[in-house]
């Protein structure tokens, strides 16, 4: 993935945890999909389950988590980039985005 993707990702989640904490308190959890393209340079994401309308559809590779009402925005990226990484080979390691 580009250093933008990973960098864009970790602000989305450190500015929009706490209003997916507090959905996760409300229904219990909250499903979150980010997704990227082939050459990881776009990204998108989507909650719940919308799988056929969702901003993530159109992107070939998903990372899926749920969010619980404690969880942090740190441990949830770092769950999505494992799975993102893992996805394919061909991108090349980004140390500085843990």
């Amino acid at each position: 993935m580009t250093p933008e993707v990973y960098s864009d990702i970790k602000e989305f989640l450190r500015i929009n945890m706490p209003g997916f904490r507090k959905d996760a308190r409300e229904y219990g959890e909250l499903e979150l999909t980010v997704a990227v393209s082939d050459d990881g340079s776009q990204w998108s994401y989507q909650t719940g389950d919308n799988s056929y309308t969702g901003g993530a559809y159109s992107l070939p590779h998903w990372a899926v988590t749920t969010i619980m009402p404690d969880s942090e925005h740190k441990e949830v990226y770092s769950e999505i980039i494992s799975q993102l990484e893992e996805l394919t080979e061909t991108w090349p390691s980004d140390s500085a985005h843990g």
